[in-house]
């Protein structure tokens, strides 16, 4: 679980050029199909984006998306969630980003979006929260050592 809150916040920090990361959640009554014909779709109207480095970008994030896809035959019990894009590394470089996984509890939302970073905000309200520790009780030992202050009560000697 660890892993999957430090995941999160790197891609909260992740920046890209122009609208080249996609946010796609899942939620689980949906179908692939449906969502890879969406994708299909935002294909053909990416294709018309003039910025020739910007276009290329999203189609290849699009496509990416569509490859990932396949590899489901139907949408995970607490939905599907998948980040797409080429991001910006802390020297300047590209790096290309694949990630999906799915929620620890049930998503009922349905995202879309390419932008220059990942919108996480619906993939962290279900990560669970820590449970508080119990609170140990031991049994009572009797206390017969001659080290304690008089004004601590002694238990009776049995």
């Amino acid at each position: 679980m660890w892993k999957v809150k430090k995941l999160i916040k790197s891609l909260m920090a992740a920046r890209g050029n122009g609208t080249s990361m996609i946010s796609l959640v899942i939620p689980p009554k949906d179908q692939v199909s449906r969502v890879n014909k969406m994708l299909t779709d935002e294909y053909g109207t990416a294709s018309n984006i003039k910025s020739r480095v910007n276009r290329l970008s999203v189609l290849g994030a699009i496509t990416s998306a569509q490859q990932r896809l396949k590899l489901y035959s139907r949408v995970p019990d607490n939905g599907l969630v998948l980040y797409c894009g080429t991001i910006l590394t802390d020297d300047g470089k590209e790096k290309r980003v694949n990630i999906d996984f799915e929620p620890f509890k049930p998503i009922n939302t349905s995202l879309y979006l390419c932008d220059n970073k990942f919108h996480t905000e619906v993939s962290l309200f279900p990560l669970p929260r820590r449970a508080p520790l119990p609170l140990l009780s031991l049994p009572h030992a009797p206390l017969s050592s001659p080290s304690l202050p008089p004004s601590l009560p002694r238990s009776p000697r049995t």
